[in-house]
């Protein structure tokens, strides 16, 4: 009687466990026990390209876990070229002299002026007067000492162009101003020997 009491208790307790186990099976759903990998996960694309621009353009350079650093990518831009600028014109002032060989268009008294020579020590030294007419190729002697005492030593006042005439040679039109010298005027306008002039064409006057 005991014996078989035993074997239905034992009997019983077996059929509670199982019918146990199913319930707590049954229970738990497949989905929620399911952890998803990162393989499973999308990682968008605008994303991983805009993480990738912002590397690119970081200008600092960032520890790394092994302890070394990672170079920033920089990107050059190009120096701007310079704008070109004028070089100045240098307008020599000659000095005086020790002698001048007269060119066409030019007389005496125009040279007396350019080099602020005085008149009678001038002449006297060449032997000449208000009248002479000496011919280009004449060299004449330039006195150190004395300065021009019969006024303004321009004849005209000196414009800031000058339109060639037939006739006109850079000496001639140095000689109309007086105190201009032909030099300055070969500088300002860049001029190359022989220095020919063709009518209508413009100069800078110094």
């Amino acid at each position: 009687m005991k014996t078989r009491m035993l074997f239905f208790m034992a009997l019983t307790v077996l059929a509670m466990l199982v019918v146990s186990g199913c319930t707590r099976s049954a229970s738990t759903s497949p989905t929620a026990l399911a952890t998803p990998t990162s393989e499973e996960i999308p990682f968008p694309v605008d994303v991983a390209k805009r993480m990738t621009e912002v590397a690119q353009q970081t200008q600092m350079a960032m520890p790394t876990p092994e302890g070394g650093v990672v170079t920033p990518i920089v990107v050059e831009t190009p120096a701007p070229t310079p704008a070109p600028t004028n070089t100045p014109v240098i307008i020599p002032t000659p000095t005086r002299p020790a002698t001048y060989t007269l060119q066409p268009g030019e007389w005496p008294l125009c040279i007396a002026r350019r080099y602020n020579l005085d008149i009678n020590t001038f002449f006297e030294a060449n032997g000449l007067t208000m009248n002479s007419r000496p011919a280009a190729g004449t060299v004449l002697k330039i006195p150190q000492d004395g300065g021009w005492s019969a006024g303004d030593r321009a004849l005209k006042p000196h414009p800031a162009q000058y339109t060639v005439k037939a006739g006109d040679t850079i000496y001639s039109i140095a000689c109309d101003f007086g105190d201009v010298f032909p030099e300055s005027i070969i500088a300002a306008n860049n001029l190359q020997s022989p220095y020919t002039l063709t009518p209508g064409q413009v100069l800078q006057i110094p």
